[in-house]
């Protein structure tokens, strides 16, 4: 099981895991340790929140891929792993740094340095 992996391995695995909205991965959050007045920021996202499927020790600063569409193969990097509370456990999502929420800031950052997409 991924979630419970404690040696790094030199192969990316990849999991399917649903996107709840903001509302409910803040709600499930609080139902944590976190308690019932954590917030989540709009820079965060979630994904997860399946037995034995997440990010888990070691592995923040990984992307999080979508589909650019259903049934579609071209990817884009939605997130990056943040923090999770605990690792691969049923109702409680992983937090993803949002990467669409830094979109323009990256563009302009990547057009200072002169670097075009």
């Amino acid at each position: 099981m991924w979630a419970n992996a404690r040696t790094s391995v030199p192969i990316l695995r990849k999991l399917e895991l649903p996107t709840p909205s903001p509302d409910n991965c803040e709600e499930m959050l609080q139902k944590t340790y976190l308690g019932v007045k954590y917030q989540l920021h709009e820079s965060f996202m979630c994904a997860g929140g399946e037995a034995g499927k997440d990010a888990c020790r070691g592995d923040g600063g990984s992307p999080l891929v979508c589909a650019t569409a259903p049934n579609e193969t071209a990817l884009y990097q939605a997130g990056i792993v943040a923090f999770g509370v605990g690792c691969g456990k049923e109702g409680i999502p992983g937090v993803y740094a949002d990467a669409t929420h830094f979109y323009q800031w990256i563009v302009d950052t990547l057009q200072k340095l002169n670097i075009t997409l």
